[in-house]
């Protein structure tokens, strides 16, 4: 049960995201160099940070004092930008590793912005080797750069420094990222950080989104992806972004590993979209819904409804609203008789109170900021959407100013201000906290990817149903079976699953097909004998769920025995690399266990890829007796175990919940459940003990988890037992667990921060050799694994 909150970000990329020093390599005032109007920009902006140019050519750049040499740098200087000829730069980077810089970005190649290193497989692998055994971080080669609005820093080939805030963007592509800066610092849009990897030699879009995942000035995200590669890494970061902040991504145009659309891999666009939708990533398929979304404040905008109200001076752009509003499957808000009462005591008698409602040509700011609030405090109303055009009876600038956010208890406030001359007027709305837009339409459009950002999020977070039975598959057994010699019965393989198969002749197409594809690993495709689906492996009782209500209808619900019995094939293809195929065709299952169906299977010479996204462990149940107390399993937590785990935290005493989470917790919420038991086991693991009922089912005694930090290779535990399993050991009995799991996982350290008057954490850390420092307030107990080499 760990509720604690977002890590700090990885100090190593810290020194890239937050520099407090920056070292110009090839620093230029030349017209025609490709350094000089980065210089121009650092020199004329950093004013929170120490400059540092070096150039052996000029001694001195647009009147600053260059150093020669790489190696009169300080010690210690957090980022260095290099914007030098290629063949000298691989021998520059030895030499800035040599004066301890943090990280250094590689704009463009060779002196050309639109080269690649993929085109020099030597220096590409020098370039590998080096970032393998040296500890310094490199962006690119071939970056366009980074922006840094919150320190004045534009250390890019992008003309524009969008103004402070906290969107952040990240994409491989310079081209896109010029668009994003471009288009943020014309419409007033804050932001956290911009940067361009490049060719990501070192610093890769997983690197990146753990590092926005943690930063506190980042509220969102927006990622432009060019390719899909380890894409189990990926998914796994964007899924632990997504579920801490919106994270929205313009879809693909090259599949994978470089292959473009049109290619045997093209295919596979449909397969990524899930994936990506999967991991919590709101997709766009343009780059004007890609900007839009950068207007979408969806954290902030409370209502994820959509009845509109629509308010104009005029009823021209309101009606093109409300089309655009049934266009994307709104509703116009049927306005409460308390707010057509207020609103007929507002406006002059000759118009009529409606939706969309015409606050007359000559409104001025008070009457439309008055209206505004009305409608933005009716129940009815999920958003409130005010859309003007110049007129010479009220100034776009005199209503601008008197327009405010919505209160956060009520519904919020967009604005379309339409017509010529009004970019100053959005940009201004902007910067008062209001979403504004040049058309109602793009508006609309806007809150309509607020809205379909919520529901995936809701989707993501979904609770999953108890499972009927535990997942047992026996192995070992399935291997032996596998690898024999004769042909293997279907009735055998399936035995392994603890699955009864009844063979039968299939009289319709109705198919269950785990296969494996050559980028996203197993899928399981279930044909309803019409239309077919893909689900990718792992399933959890949520996604088999699914699986059989599409095969059989729609409407029905499945039995939990019956979705179980689908977990379990599942898991047995899974975990049977030897299969390259599993076919259930026609599958009738029995309350009882069995499956009447018939099935065929393939089997492969080589091994399958991983599955896309982290499964449960597959160690073996562990039964645990203590004296005086009943028989205990310990397994890994589950998605079912959801409930389980609430019920779990609802028997804490608030010291006991004081001491376990360091802070006063009144409740688990749900959605706060769901991400302590929907675990990605690459980055973290939970085990439980409970009794002998399946996931969902039991009650859940303790829990013990580790969450690993993988660029410093350290893990930080958490462990509570209920207060009547206490004093039989098993606090100990789960550490140990613990740290095994996190000794095989490559961590070389594992760690807690306790609350000093939590003596019986204390004394259980110190006997299994912890050792005890000062963390502000809180004590912190640390224990060295096997050295273990860490991940970048």
């Amino acid at each position: 049960m760990d509720t604690s909150a977002d890590s700090a970000p990885s100090t190593e990329l810290g020194r890239l995201f937050r520099p407090a020093s920056v070292a110009l390599i090839g620093a230029s005032d030349q017209p025609d160099s490709l350094g000089t109007p980065i210089t121009r920009h650092l020199l004329d902006q950093a004013a929170q940070v120490d400059v540092h140019l070096v150039n052996p050519r000029r001694p001195m750049v647009f009147g600053r004092h260059c150093l020669d040499s790489v190696a009169d740098l300080p010690l210690g200087v957090d980022l260095a930008v290099l914007l030098t000829p290629w063949p000298v730069t691989l021998d520059l980077l030895e030499a800035l590793d040599a004066r301890a810089v943090g990280c250094a970005v590689i704009i463009a190649l060779c002196g050309r912005p639109n080269l690649s290193l993929r085109a020099f497989d030597a220096d590409r692998r020098r370039l590998q080797r080096f970032t393998a055994t040296h500890a310094m971080r490199i962006v690119g080669p071939a970056s366009q750069g980074i922006i840094l609005p919150r320190l004045a820093l534009n250390l890019s080939l992008c003309p524009a420094t969008p103004e402070a805030g906290n969107v952040a963007f990240v994409s491989s592509s310079g081209a896109i990222a010029s668009v994003i800066a471009d288009w943020a610092e014309n419409r007033g849009l804050g932001m956290s950080a911009l940067i361009s990897l490049g060719d990501r030699s070192d610093v890769d879009l997983p690197d990146a989104l753990d590092y926005l995942a943690a930063d506190a000035h980042t509220r969102a995200v927006l990622i432009y992806l060019e390719d899909f590669e380890q894409p189990r890494r990926l998914l796994g970061a964007l899924r632990n972004l997504a579920l801490r902040k919106p994270t929205v991504m313009l879809a693909p145009a090259v599949d994978t590993q470089g292959q473009a659309p049109g290619s045997e891999a093209a295919g596979r666009a449909p397969l990524f979209r899930l994936a990506l939708q999967r991991a919590g990533v709101l997709l766009v398929d343009s780059l004007d819904e890609f900007c839009a979304a950068a207007n979408v404040d969806l954290p902030t905008w409370p209502h994820a409804g959509s009845r509109f109200a629509l308010v104009g001076n005029g009823t021209g752009l309101p009606h093109l609203a409300a089309n655009a509003v049934h266009r994307v499957g709104g509703q116009l808000a049927p306005l409460s008789r308390s707010t057509q009462a207020q609103l007929r005591e507002l406006l002059p008698a000759d118009l009529s109170v409606a939706n969309p409602l015409d606050v007359g040509r000559e409104a001025d700011g008070q009457r439309y900021a008055a209206a505004a609030r009305i409608l933005a405090a009716d129940d009815t109303v999920d958003v409130v959407l005010l859309n003007h055009h110049p007129t010479s009876f009220a100034a776009s600038a005199q209503i601008v100013a008197s327009l405010a956010p919505s209160p956060p208890e009520d519904a919020p406030l967009l604005a379309a201000f339409a017509g010529a001359g009004q970019d100053r007027s959005r940009y201004n709305l902007a910067r008062r906290g209001i979403a504004a837009f040049e058309t109602p339409e793009a508006a609309v459009h806007a809150y309509a990817l607020n809205r379909r950002h919520h529901l995936q999020r809701s989707e993501l977070l979904r609770a999953r149903p108890p499972l009927a039975r535990h997942l047992r598959i026996d192995v070992a057994r399935a291997h032996r079976l596998l690898r024999s010699a004769a042909p293997i019965e279907p009735i055998a393989l399936l035995a392994c699953a603890d699955i009864t198969l009844h063979p039968a002749e299939a009289r319709n197409g109705r198919t269950l097909l785990w296969h494996s594809d050559a980028v996203l690993g197993p899928l399981l495709r279930a044909d309803n004998g019409t239309l077919a689906r893909h689900w990718l492996l792992p399933l959890d009782s949520l996604s088999a769920t699914e699986a059989l209500r599409w095969l059989d209808h729609p409407a029905l619900e499945p039995p939990p025995r019956h979705y179980s019995e689908l977990l379990a094939l599942s898991e047995l293809y899974q975990r049977c690399q030897a299969l390259d195929t599993l076919s259930v065709r026609d599958p009738h299952w029995s309350d009882d266990g069995w499956l009447a169906a018939e099935v065929s299977y393939n089997l492969r010479s080589t091994a399958r890829l991983p599955t896309a996204f982290s499964p449960c462990p597959a160690e073996p149940d562990e039964w645990i007796e203590a004296e005086g107390l009943p028989q205990l399993l310990l397994r890994p937590i589950r998605a079912e175990d959801e409930v389980a785990l609430q019920q779990s935290f609802g028997r804490l005493t608030p010291e006991e919940v004081r001491l376990r989470f360091l802070y006063p917790l009144s409740q688990l919420g749900h959605d706060m459940a769901a991400r302590l038991t929907q675990l990605d086991y690459d980055r973290e693991v939970a085990l439980v003990l409970t009794d002998a009922a399946p996931p969902g089912m039991a009650p859940i005694h303790a829990v013990a988890r580790a969450s690993f930090d993988l660029p410093s290779a350290t893990a930080e535990f958490a462990i509570i037992v209920q207060r009547e399993f206490a004093g039989h050991g098993l606090g100990r009995f789960l550490m140990e667990r613990i740290i095994e799991h996190c000794r095989r996982a490559g961590m070389r350290e594992v760690y807690g921060l306790v609350l000093p008057e939590n003596r019986a954490m204390l004394t259980l850390a110190e006997r299994l050799g912890f050792t005890r420092s000062r963390a502000e307030e809180l004590l912190r107990v640390s224990l060295p694994l096997t050295a273990g080499a860490g991940a970048h």
